[in-house]
């Protein structure tokens, strides 16, 4: 009967897999319920992600002052996993449910112009029909797909709530944040004498499609009533467009306020907006103006890469506000 063969003496031990940097889990964590809360995600956000979430959120605001309901959504998470290098494996579907309009359609803002236009000799019950919430400023239901997020540590004025971390970038629809936002587009237009005036905030790109944020200023003593677009021209040839009118459902802007506005576009890259300007009492059309939306060359950048700001007619890039 043959000895067994001798046992070999055991090898070096294995290292123990890296654990998750502290913190990062609760970051992300915190970062998608803000999400899902529709809540502002700022305190998470790196710089240049932060202003493309501002974009939104600027939108959102508005449309809460104007009566729409933001619902909170649903999260769904297969995959949540961060390594040491600040990389989050992340598989994640988040369901948005759609806008809901107040029960009366009415704003709180524009229901108290509606009120006082009331008052005014002449005027008729047709005011009331201002303060409708445009199908514009409505959205349907939105399913999001969540992919991969790259974090990186925060610097030391960082809100605690992000637990160091700082969220740089990450997959959105199967796409990277910063090769699909430009925050630095080009474009303006004011009308000094009806004391109005339109910027573009952010352009999304994605493909041939995109998204084109606006901010609308007022600088008068009244409300006025925002109609985006001409009405469409009827088929046939040789017919003219429909005049541009007052808008029954209109998008208010209080006095010396803002308004923020997000449409999607065929022609991302350069597009024109074309805003109609009313004032919310007289019914009178007060200004108009046509806002020239472009991106610059190398705009949005790419996987990991933002744009910068472009340069200016002297060619020096702008320092950031």
């Amino acid at each position: 009967m043959t000895a067994p063969p001798p046992v070999p003496p055991p090898g070096p031990a294995l290292p123990p897999p890296p654990s998750a940097p502290e913190g990062l889990r609760e970051a992300v964590e915190g970062w998608l319920e803000a999400l899902r809360l529709r809540q502002p995600t700022t305190p998470w956000l790196g710089p240049e992600l932060a202003l493309a979430a501002l974009a939104q959120q600027l939108v959102d605001e508005d449309k809460a002052r104007e009566g729409v309901q933001l619902q909170p959504g649903e999260l769904h998470v297969v995959r949540l996993d961060p390594h040491a290098g600040g990389l989050v494996d992340l598989e994640a579907t988040l369901l948005l449910p759609p806008d809901v309009r107040p029960a009366d359609s009415l704003s709180a803002t524009a229901s108290t112009a509606s009120t006082a236009a009331r008052g005014l000799e002449g005027m008729t019950e047709q005011v009331e029909q201002v303060v409708e919430i445009e199908d514009s400023r409505m959205t349907g239901e939105l399913v999001i797909a969540l992919g991969a997020g790259y974090w990186e540590p925060a610097g030391r004025d960082a809100d605690p709530v992000a637990r160091g971390w700082q969220l740089v970038d990450y997959v959105r629809e199967g796409r990277r944040a910063s090769a699909t936002w430009c925050t630095h587009p080009l474009g303006q237009d004011v009308d000094v004498a009806a004391g109005i005036a339109a910027v573009p905030q952010a352009v999304t790109v994605d493909g041939k499609l995109g998204r084109v944020f606006l901010e609308v200023s007022n600088e008068r003593e009244d409300e006025i009533v925002l109609s985006v677009g001409r009405p469409p021209r009827p088929p046939g040839l040789f017919r003219r467009s429909p005049r541009v009118a007052f808008p029954e459902a209109g998008i208010p802007v209080p006095p010396h306020g803002t308004v923020h506005l997000v449409g999607r576009t065929n022609r991302p890259r350069f597009t024109e907006v074309e805003i109609f300007v009313w004032n919310s009492s007289t019914r009178a059309q007060v200004g108009a103006l046509r806002v020239p939306v472009e991106l610059a060359k190398g705009h949005p950048g790419g996987d990991g890469t933002w744009c910068a700001p472009p340069p200016d007619a002297d060619g020096e890039v702008p320092e950031e506000a």
